[in-house]
C-alpha cells in the first residue's frame, strides 16, 4: 500500500484491523461536526469493510485517520465513503486527501470508477475536500441537492440537517497518472 513521508516518520495508508476500531472511534469522538457511531460500528467497519473501501492512516502503529468506506451492492463501480476522520493533531496535512486516494486506487482494479458520499451543506471542510478531489482528478462532480431530506434524517427528538449527494468520476488510472499522485 501507498506510503506518504512526514518530517518524524512514515505514514501507511493500510486496511484497518479490527483493533483499529476503538480508535477509529476515538478519533470521531473528538472530530465534531462528524457524527459519531457506536464503537461497535467502528469495529464492525473494520472488521466487515478492511477489503472494501475502508483504510487507516498510521504512523508508528498510531490510527492517525480512517476512511469508513464499501461499495454499495447494486452499485459495484462506486465507492461509497461514510466517513472521514482525521485525529485533531493531525489535521492540515493532507491525510483526508490520501485516504481518498488510496481507497480508490485499491479498488480500480475492481472496476470503481466513481466515489460518492453525502454531506450535510454546514460541513464546508467535507465539501472542499471533494471538490478539491475530483478538480485534481480532472473529472466530473456532480452534487444531487436534498438527497436524504431532514424529514428523513430527523427523529422526533433530534434534528437532522439534509444531505446532498457528492458523486465524483468516472475515474481511471490515466486521471490519477495525469494528477501526479502516481508515476
Amino acid at each position: 500500500f501507498h506510503t506518504m513521508s512526514s518530517s518524524s516518520s512514515t505514514i501507511h495508508y493500510v486496511p484497518p484491523q479490527q483493533e483499529h476500531g476503538s480508535q477509529m472511534y476515538s478519533i470521531a469522538l473528538s472530530s465534531p461536526p462528524l457524527e459519531t457511531n457506536t464503537n461497535y460500528c467502528y469495529n464492525l467497519f473494520a472488521k466487515h469493510f478492511a477489503n472494501d473501501g475502508c483504510l487507516v492512516a498510521l504512523q508508528d502503529q498510531e490510527v492517525l485517520a480512517f476512511i469508513q468506506a464499501y461499495r454499495p451492492p447494486q452499485q459495484r463501480d462506486t465507492i461509497f465513503v461514510w466517513q472521514i476522520g482525521v485525529r485533531p493533531t493531525a489535521r492540515g496535512r493532507g491525510l483526508g486527501t490520501g485516504l481518498l486516494k488510496n481507497s480508490c486506487l485499491r479498488l480500480l482494479q475492481e472496476g470503481v470508477q466513481y466515489l460518492e458520499a453525502t454531506i450535510d451543506p454546514a460541513n464546508k471542510a467535507s465539501i472542499t475536500l471533494f471538490t478539491r478531489f475530483a478538480d485534481k482528478l480532472g473529472v466530473p462532480l456532480k452534487v444531487v441537492d436534498n438527497f436524504l431530506s431532514s424529514n428523513h434524517l430527523s427523529t422526533a427528538t433530534e434534528y437532522h440537517e439534509k444531505e446532498d449527494l457528492y458523486r465524483i468520476g468516472p475515474f481511471t488510472m490515466e486521471h490519477f497518472e495525469k494528477s501526479g499522485w502516481i508515476e
